[in-house]
């Protein structure tokens, strides 16, 4: 979570949603700006522990939800969590999950509908940085640093990787368990396109 006190704005940091560049863009732009201890933690944890305003505006990027479990895969196999890396690994575990991924920290699992309870302004991911370049505009500061290009972990990029890891079984698994995300997913996209 970032916040921007003279703004009444707190940006709210979804795991695997281009979090790292987020932060380090605010930061690197905005005067004044106060990160919280914790990355990742809810719209309502920030409010309960008095560190945003209930009165500030909240704003989040938001992934296909199918897309983010995926780049979690790839995120935990990377980092040694996950042994065998491969789409019959995958599939294995997101049948054992009932179209979850298991295991790892509660904030990695966590839907983004958790994160993001009545939020303001919701970013689709292929969007954000149009969007950080915009926020600046608007929020009234000169930009300093440009938004630094995502970090590509993978040569391929994961939406690609979809076809292979998900098949019709698991992805309509997935699809059952992120529904409410999905949802999120599209009203991002709708409000996007406004």
């Amino acid at each position: 979570m970032i916040r921007m006190p003279n703004l009444r704005v707190s940006i709210v940091l979804i795991p695997k949603t281009g979090t790292t560049s987020v932060k380090n863009y605010i930061l690197n732009n905005c005067i004044n700006c106060l990160e919280h201890p914790r990355t990742h933690i809810t719209k309502n944890q920030s409010i309960d522990e008095k560190f945003s305003s209930a009165d500030d505006r909240f704003i989040a990027v938001v992934r296909d939800p199918l897309e983010l479990q995926l780049s979690r895969y790839f995120y935990r196999s990377r980092t040694g969590k996950i042994e065998d890396h491969s789409p019959e690994d995958f599939k294995k575990r997101l049948k054992q999950g009932e179209g979850l991924l298991t295991g790892g920290e509660y904030y990695e699992l966590a839907p983004q509908h958790w994160f993001v309870d009545d939020i303001d302004w919701l970013v689709p991911f292929p969007e954000m940085e149009t969007f950080y370049s915009k926020f600046i505009e608007i929020c009234g500061f000169s930009e300093r640093q440009p938004f630094k290009i995502l970090n590509s972990s993978n040569s391929i990029a994961t939406r690609a990787l979809m076809i292979y890891y998900y098949d019709a079984e698991t992805k309509e698994l997935a699809e059952h368990y992120h529904r409410q995300d999905i949802e999120l997913y599209k009203k991002a996209l709708d409000n996007e396109r406004l």
